[in-house]
C-alpha cells in the first residue's frame, strides 16, 4: 500500500525530470496538476501512516482478517524504506521547489519538511569516505543536482516583496517564504552537529562530516540564500500603522531562527559569524527594534483591553519576545566572539552598538534604541484579568485530563482539540439523558465560553514563559558585558549604576508575582555588585545607596 503510492507518483515524477520543461509548463497545465497531486500523495501518506503503522495494522492482525489484506513487508515497511530506494526524489524536489509554480513550489517544500525529519533518512549510513557525507539525502543533494541553481531561485523567493505584504499572510509568496524558513529551521535543528540539505541550500558545500565554502560560489559572492535570509531579518518590516503584526514579525522572526541555528551550531559558526557581522546584522536590528509601552498595539490590541487575550495579539507580544531573546543571544554571542578575537576597534564598535550609538559612515553616528531601552517588556502589564467561567452543563469534566506540555515540559498548555472532543461526549451524554436538547443554545454558549477561557488561558501562560526567557537572555547579556569587557572603570561604574537602576523596580515587582523572573534579576544583581566591589572607590562611592544595600 505504501509503496504502490510512491511507485504510482514516483513515476509521474520520473516522466517529469526535466526542471527547464516544469519551469516552462503554464501553472494550470497537466504537467504541473499531475506533479502536484503526485507530490499530494507523498504528503497524505507521511500524514497517515502513523495510524496506519500504530492503530490499523495492529487492529487487522489482532482481528484474524490479515489475509484479505495486504499488509507491508518487513522489507518495505514505511515510506522512509522506499524514498531510500529512490532518493532521486529529494532532488526533484528540491528541482520543483525553484521552478515558480507557488502550488508546486509548496507541496514540495511540505514534503522536504517531512523528510527532513525522519531519523531515518537522517541516520548515518556505513559510507566509510571522509570526503562523502554519512548522510544520503545530502550525499544525493551534493552530488547530483546543481546546488547554485536551486538555491539561486530559493534566494529569489526570498527577497521582500511590497505587494506580498498588502496581500497578507494568505498570499503565495508569503506561505512559500514561510515553508522555506520552516524547513530549514527543522533540517537544521535535526542534525545541528552534522551537514543537512540545509546547509547545501544556504550555500555551504558539504567535504565528509564538514562544511566548506565553494570557491568563486554564491556564497563567496555574496548572493547565497544565507545572505538572502540575513538581508530579509534585516529589512522585513515587524508591524504597520503603529501596530505590531503577529504574521509579519513571525515570518522575521522565523528567519532569525534560522540564522541562529548557524551561529549556534560548532559546525557552522566560524563560517556563519563574519558575515553575519559584515553585513551589519546586530547595529541594523537595535536600529529597527520598537520600544514598546502600555499603548503599543498588538495586532487590534493593547494589553489592557479586555479582548487582548481573546484575540491574535497575544500571539504578536510572543512572537516579539521570543525575537527579542534571538537579538539578546546573538548580541551576547557577538560580545564573546569579538573580544575573544581581541580587535579593539570591533570591541569598541560592538558595544557602542549594544549601548545606542552606531557609527555610520564618515564621523557620523546614528542614535537608536539601546540595550536599556529594550528591556521595555519587563514593565509591560500582562496580568490576566479572567475567573473561571461559571458552568452549569460541564462543571463535572476534567479539563487537567487534556493538557500537554512544550518547551521541553516547562509550558503546560490545555489540548484545545482534545477538549472539544471531550465537551462533545458529555454534550451527546446530556442529550442521550434528555438533559437538554442537540440544539440548545445554553450549553452551546457554556461550551464556547469554556474553550474560549482556556485558549486565552494557554495564550497567558506562553506569554509569560516567553517573557521569562527574554528576560534571562537579556540578563545574560549584561552578565557578559560586564563580565568580559574591558571599559574605563568610572564608565563601568556608571554601566553597573545605570543597569541596577533599571532592575531594581523590576526586582521588587515580581519577588512576589513572577519569583523565576526575580531570581533572574537576583543573580545579576550579584555579578554586579561583585563586579562593582573590584572596582576603585573613588569611582563608585556614589552607586552604594539604600537600595543596592536592599538587594
Amino acid at each position: 500500500e505504501i509503496s504502490l503510492g510512491l511507485v504510482g507518483s514516483e513515476m509521474c515524477i520520473r516522466d517529469s525530470r526535466d526542471a527547464d520543461g516544469v519551469s516552462k509548463a503554464s501553472s494550470d497545465s497537466i504537467l504541473i496538476s499531475s506533479l502536484v497531486r503526485s507530490i499530494d500523495i507523498m504528503n497524505l501518506i507521511l500524514d497517515h501512516q502513523p495510524t496506519y503503522f500504530n492503530i490499523v495494522r495492529p487492529i487487522i492482525k489482532s482481528s484474524g482478517q490479515d489475509s484479505s489484506f495486504n499488509i507491508a513487508n518487513s522489507t518495505l515497511a514505511s515510506f522512509e524504506d522506499c524514498v531510500i530506494d529512490n532518493l532521486g526524489l529529494i532532488s526533484d524536489l528540491c528541482l520543483y521547489c525553484g521552478t515558480g509554480h507557488p502550488q508546486l513550489t509548496l507541496t514540495s517544500l511540505a514534503l522536504l519538511e517531512k523528510l527532513s525529519a525522519s531519523r531515518k533518512l537522517n541516520k548515518s549510513s556505513n559510507i566509510s569516505s571522509r570526503w562523502q557525507s554519512t548522510n544520503q539525502m545530502v550525499e544525493q543533494l551534493n552530488s547530483n543536482v546543481e546546488a547554485d541553481r536551486v538555491a539561486r531561485s530559493l534566494a529569489s523567493q526570498i527577497d521582500v516583496d511590497i505587494r506580498e505584504l498588502e496581500s497578507g499572510p494568505e498570499s503565495s509568496g508569503y506561505l512559500i517564504k514561510m515553508g522555506l524558513l520552516q524547513l530549514l529551521d527543522k533540517c537544521l535543528k535535526m542534525s545541528p552537529e552534522k551537514p543537512t540539505i540545509a546547509h547545501l541550500l544556504l550555500g555551504f558545500s558539504c567535504l565528509g562530516n564538514t562544511l566548506d565554502i565553494p570557491p568563486d560560489g554564491l556564497f563567496e559572492n555574496g548572493i547565497s540564500l544565507l545572505h538572502s535570509i540575513l538581508e530579509f531579518v534585516k529589512a522585513y518590516p515587524l508591524g504597520m500603522d503603529g501596530a505590531v503584526i503577529s504574521w509579519m514579525i513571525h515570518l522575521r522572526r522565523l528567519g532569525f531562527q534560522v540564522l541562529l541555528n548557524l551561529w549556534a551550531s560548532p559546525l557552522s559558526s566560524n563560517l556563519t559569524l563574519p558575515h553575519l557581522r559584515a553585513g551589519q546584522l546586530l547595529p541594523v536590528l537595535f536600529m529597527s527594534q520598537p520600544v514598546v509601552t502600555a499603548e503599543t498595539l498588538w495586532d487590534d490590541f493593547r494589553t489592557n483591553e479586555p479582548d487582548f487575550w481573546l484575540s491574535s495579539s497575544p500571539s504578536s507580544l510572543s512572537e516579539l519576545l521570543m525575537l527579542r531573546t534571538l537579538l539578546y543571544e546573538y548580541a551576547t554571542t557577538e560580545v564573546r566572539a569579538v573580544y575573544k578575537q581581541g580587535s579593539p576597534s570591533v570591541q569598541r564598535d560592538t558595544l557602542r552598538t549594544i549601548l545606542g550609538t552606531t557609527s555610520v559612515e564618515g564621523d557620523q553616528s546614528v542614535e537608536h534604541p539601546s540595550l536599556f531601552d529594550l528591556f521595555d517588556f519587563a514593565d509591560i502589564d500582562i496580568g490576566f484579568s479572567y475567573t473561571w467561567p461559571e458552568l452549569q452543563f460541564f462543571g463535572s469534566v476534567n479539563v487537567e485530563s487534556c493538557v500537554k506540555t512544550e518547551e521541553n515540559g516547562v509550558v503546560v498548555l490545555y489540548d484545545i482539540e482534545a477538549l472539544q472532543e471531550l465537551l462533545q461526549l458529555v454534550k451527546e451524554d446530556l442529550v442521550a439523558d434528555g438533559v437538554v436538547t442537540s440544539q440548545n443554545e445554553q450549553i452551546m454558549a457554556e461550551k464556547e465560553k469554556l474553550l474560549l477561557f482556556l485558549s486565552a488561558t494557554n495564550e497567558f501562560r506562553y506569554v509569560q514563559f516567553n517573557r521569562f526567557v527574554a528576560l534571562k537572555a537579556w540578563t545574560d547579556l549584561v552578565t557578559i558585558i560586564t563580565t568580559t569587557c574591558k571599559m574605563d572603570p568610572t564608565y563601568m561604574a556608571s554601566f553597573i549604576q545605570q543597569t541596577l537602576q533599571l532592575i531594581l523596580p523590576k526586582f521588587e515587582s515580581s519577588i512576589v508575582e513572577t519569583p523565576a523572573e526575580a531570581i533572574e534579576l537576583a543573580h545579576l544583581g550579584e555579578t554586579l555588585i561583585d563586579k562593582l566591589d573590584k572596582i576603585p572607590t573613588d569611582t563608585n562611592g556614589d552607586v552604594i545607596d539604600e537600595r543596592l544595600d536592599y538587594l
